[in-house]
């Protein structure tokens, strides 16, 4: 009899995904999206959707449903794998500021002391355009000492200048999202934001106070 013809190499995997707030709760209707190849998959009632992610390769899934912080998170499955588990947290966004004559600079203050400051002409719409008149500021800061640090963002790792990748140590984080009319804007070319974000680790990993 001729060889058995080799079992085909799997490519992708169906990855369950578990959405659930910083409460608990289950979260429906998340949209779950693979960035390398755009499928994307909804969570059902009991917050869990099944995706098709790429095996062999770091992978990126966006998860988002509005009224949420948005979510990244990077799953790396074996070649060959045709099963995968995520587990993640969303966080409900803070109520937006109003900001009005954007188009002047200005600042606004958020929960726990979030801040941002823009200076004249700083913000954009998505077709380059200066935003004007009034927008909104979404701030929504991560308690990363507390059960809210599961909504982090992505890997706690980063790139130092001339090193591989490594554990990035965060004493607190925020989201910060500028719109108006319900859609994004950006920074203009050239402009830089100014940030506050709240200090909720109080020591330093040998122990010591932390310091501003």
């Amino acid at each position: 009899l001729p060889p058995s013809a080799p079992l085909p190499v799997s490519v992708s995997a169906d990855v369950t995904v578990a959405v659930a707030d910083t409460a608990g709760r289950f979260v429906e209707g998340a949209t779950v999206a693979v960035a390398s190849t755009g499928v994307r998959a909804v969570t059902d009632a009991s917050g869990r959707s099944v995706v098709k992610v790429p095996v062999g390769s770091e992978q990126v899934l966006n998860i988002a449903k509005p009224g949420f912080a948005q979510q990244v998170k990077v799953v790396n499955l074996a070649p060959g794998a045709t099963r995968g588990t995520l587990r993640t947290m969303l966080i409900e966004r803070e109520a937006p500021q109003t900001m009005t004559t954007i188009e002047a600079g200005g600042s606004v203050s958020g929960k726990h002391g979030v801040k941002v400051e823009f200076p004249a002409g700083a913000l954009v719409n998505a077709s380059g355009q200066p935003a004007t008149g009034t927008v909104e500021m979404l701030m929504t800061p991560v308690n990363v000492t507390d059960v809210d640090v599961s909504a982090f963002p992505g890997l706690f790792e980063g790139n130092a200048a001339g090193t591989t990748r490594g554990t990035l140590l965060s004493f607190g984080t925020a989201e910060f999202v500028p719109q108006q009319g319900g859609q994004k804007l950006n920074l203009a070319n050239g402009k830089t934001a100014t940030i506050e974000v709240p200090l909720y680790a109080t020591a330093q990993p040998d122990g010591s106070v932390i310091r501003a």
